[in-house]
């Protein structure tokens, strides 16, 4: 919100959607602001090494919506942000090099997204998978980020 505003976004213009604990309820929690709105494409930003990732589950989370509500889902663009190096006091995720969450990343979408993830994040709600050549997808962007990552080495 404060990176908005000192960006010269009015305040009556910004709407934070507050209810959601990981990326699947945000975009399952956006989805009525932005019908509300009429919002026909949305600019996913976030970390460069979490962008595959929040992709593919705000895609399959808005796929779900639409389907069951009998609308259009809204364009997705992804905008991928810097991540800084890590400060000495981070803790956790924070902690780790980019190389560290890249990896992190390559195993959360390998392993975890279909079984795991898509069924349970949002109660009551179960999501979908899409296509096994979206998901692919996914984790080549992670694998060839990771690749540059490793080349800067």
């Amino acid at each position: 919100e404060e990176l908005l505003k000192r960006k010269g976004v009015p305040q009556d213009v910004i709407e934070i959607e507050s209810q959601s604990w990981n990326t699947m309820q945000n975009a399952y929690y956006c989805w009525p602001i932005l019908a509300r709105l009429g919002v026909g494409s949305v600019k996913l930003v976030t970390s460069e090494f979490h962008l595959p990732r929040s992709r593919y589950l705000f895609e399959a989370t808005f796929a779900a919506l639409a389907a069951s509500e009998g609308r259009p889902s809204p364009l997705l663009e992804g905008h991928p942000a810097p991540t800084p190096p890590p400060a000495k006091e981070d803790k956790a995720i924070n902690a780790m090099t980019v190389a560290e969450r890249l990896e992190q990343e390559r195993v959360f979408i390998s392993e975890k997204i279909v079984p795991r993830f898509l069924p349970t994040h949002i109660p009551g709600f179960p999501v979908a998978p899409l296509s096994d050549v979206r998901l692919q997808q996914a984790l080549a962007e992670v694998e060839s980020l990771l690749s540059a990552c490793r080349a800067k080495r």
